[in-house]
């Protein structure tokens, strides 16, 4: 028998169906994914009310968007990137259309990299939704390892 919380196979579930061993879960535990879910647990009202716990996570569910999917996000990228090219070329045209070309280029990579690390950091918070992705990856693997040996 397989117990299912909020669409997820449970931790015990896992166990008794081989798909891990009690060594894993000291493993899991140490996981981003795990300790997000933990601290988002823990950060709600009442942790044991599981009617409450399963209506808050699938409201997480419902919102989790990432902050680069944004239409605001892909604009203020766009325009940071084109303004600051535009700006490197003019700089650097005395030099020549290839270095102004390569100015623009190295700037626009630079700032895409630095965009995607400072949104990377503004969307660190506890989700509890990352939790799923490891589940499934587990469930994954057992499905495959079953099915091999069958």
């Amino acid at each position: 028998m397989t117990t299912v919380t909020c669409g997820y196979t449970s931790i015990p579930a896992l166990l008794i169906n081989g798909a891990i061993t009690l060594q894993d879960i000291p493993r899991l535990r140490r996981l981003p994914e795990v300790r997000d879910y933990r601290t988002w647990l823990w950060g709600q009202h009442d942790p044991t009310n599981a009617k409450d716990v399963k209506q808050a996570y699938l409201g997480a569910l419902d919102r989790h968007i990432k902050v680069t999917d944004t239409r605001w996000y892909k604009a203020a990228n766009l325009t940071t990137m084109t303004g600051v090219g535009f700006y490197l070329g003019l700089v650097t045209a005395p030099m020549g259309p290839i270095a102004g070309g390569l100015a623009g280029s190295v700037a626009g990579t630079g700032i895409g990299f630095a965009t995607d690390r400072i949104a990377a950091k503004l969307s660190e918070r506890p989700d509890p939704t990352r939790f799923a992705t490891v589940i499934d990856h587990i469930r994954a693997k057992s499905r495959a390892k079953t099915s091999i040996s069958s």
